[in-house]
């Protein structure tokens, strides 16, 4: 779902110059979602008239856009201007830096999208748990955000993890 997204936002989004980014704590990790969206793009144009898949770059053509990879490293993200963003596995994030980095690089866009996906993790004092401690008071009407979607997929609180049922 996550490539499908990112391709939406670089070929149909109607935005010239799109740029979307993937992002994660490696590079390695990051290139699981992108060769997904190598693997999509490459079905979507076989012949390759619209869309050049490369290393760590899908280019769209008719609208000079471009889809990158991005090392987890936040020190060299500046001076990116991100329509879209894809930010997987934030749960071993150590700090939310390449979040906000590629967040701030949207300043220009009229309708940017950031996505943070991430499987469950433990450490409470991580930023992915804050985030995820917002979201879970807005899904609760605690706070009111309009801008954020939330879907998170986990057990009730008292369900038992060992019972197949749930």
């Amino acid at each position: 779902m996550a490539a499908a997204l990112c391709l939406y936002y670089l070929i149909a989004d109607g935005e010239d110059g799109a740029e979307v980014l993937l992002a994660a704590n490696s590079k390695e990790q990051a290139k699981i979602a992108f060769d997904m969206c190598s693997k999509f793009s490459k079905g979507l144009d076989p012949k390759g008239k619209y869309l050049t898949a490369y290393r760590a770059d899908i280019l769209f053509s008719l609208t000079s856009s471009r889809l990158k990879v991005l090392a987890a490293d936040d020190s060299k993200l500046d001076g990116f201007n991100a329509s879209f963003g894809l930010l997987d596995e934030y749960h071993s994030a150590s700090n939310s830096k390449v979040r906000d980095v590629i967040k701030s690089s949207m300043g220009m866009r009229e309708n940017p999208h950031l996505c943070t996906i991430t499987t469950a993790g433990f450490d409470k004092s991580l930023p992915c748990y804050q985030l995820r401690t917002v979201a879970i008071d807005i899904l609760n009407g605690l706070k009111e955000d309009d801008s954020i979607f939330i879907a998170i997929y986990c057990l009730d609180e008292g369900d038992d993890w060992q019972e197949e049922s749930n």
